[in-house]
């Protein structure tokens, strides 16, 4: 018999979630699922609430924490930002369109969301300070993309698709025309 962890009960939540929405989140779905009991449940955790803050933390691990980690193993801001992107296009967006809207109505979610939605800003606004952009510029640009990428994950079905990437690539020559405006530091890829 194969030993369940946490992690494993995660698993199936965010699964749930994804595939079904805020509603499957029941502990009878969650048991039935994993074909495990009740008692394995509460082993790992104390209620639905102790589950659901789990979750919402590994969902702001894996669409958040882990891009921005991975981002930075590169050498410079233009690298960071390609990479960045490259690991943002193969995220569950249907996840993050899920908890968006379950944020309406759920104050776990709504913390969750906003959370999420200040680390990503401010991680883009670093980027674009590695242009050299002041704060407020390069906070006010971050907004902006950020604006944009959730917009393009409500339109576009695949963030990979053509004109999912074609909107942000005319964001990316956009916002290169504001920042050489500014007299911010563009790599020789960008110019």
């Amino acid at each position: 018999m194969t030993r369940v962890r946490s992690h494993d009960w995660i698993r199936a939540g965010l699964g749930l979630l994804s595939e079904e929405g805020e509603h499957a989140l029941t502990l009878e779905r969650l048991c039935a699922d994993m074909r495990k009991t009740r008692g394995s449940f509460y082993h790992h955790f104390s209620d639905m609430n102790a589950f659901i803050g789990a979750m919402l933390d590994q969902w702001t691990e894996d669409q958040t924490h882990m891009p921005i980690r991975r981002a930075d193993e590169e050498r410079d801001a233009f690298a960071r930002m390609k990479r960045l992107d490259r690991v943002v296009a193969g995220l569950d967006h249907k996840l993050d369109q899920i908890i968006r809207a379950w944020s309406i109505r759920d104050p776990r979610a709504k913390r969750a969301i906003d959370r999420v939605d200040k680390l990503r800003v401010s991680y883009i606004a670093l980027l674009y300070g590695g242009f050299g952009l002041n704060g407020d510029d390069a906070e006010r640009l971050a907004e902006l993309e950020y604006t944009l990428f959730l917009g393009a994950q409500q339109k576009f079905e695949l963030m990979t698709g053509v004109e999912a990437l074609r909107s942000l690539r005319l964001f990316r020559e956009m916002a290169i025309q504001w920042i050489k405006q500014r007299g911010g530091e563009l790599p020789n890829e960008l110019i």
